[in-house]
């Protein structure tokens, strides 16, 4: 039988508990980089194009204002009046 091996939870128990009291410090594990975002371009001021410092690329739009989506709908439905 092998002695790393343990046959109950209450022996790993115990073993985990004598190999901590053997080195009781605690280790951090190194962090890593959070990926770093930069704007690449400016679409006109309705959307941007980040790229991460992966290389990966994505077209973020902006919010627009309850004023603007109003106005927006009004549009369309002047422009669909406007087919018929």
């Amino acid at each position: 039988m092998d002695k790393n091996k343990v046959q109950t939870l209450e022996a790993l128990y115990k073993k985990v508990h004598q190999e901590i009291r053997k080195n009781p410090k605690h280790i951090k594990p190194e962090k890593k980089n959070a990926p770093q975002r930069k704007v690449i371009s400016k679409a006109g001021d309705k959307a941007i194009v980040n790229q991460d410092s992966k290389g990966k690329k994505w077209l973020r739009h902006k919010k627009i204002t309850k004023e603007e989506k109003k106005q927006r709908a009004i549009a369309k439905i002047q422009k669909a009046i406007a087919k018929k």
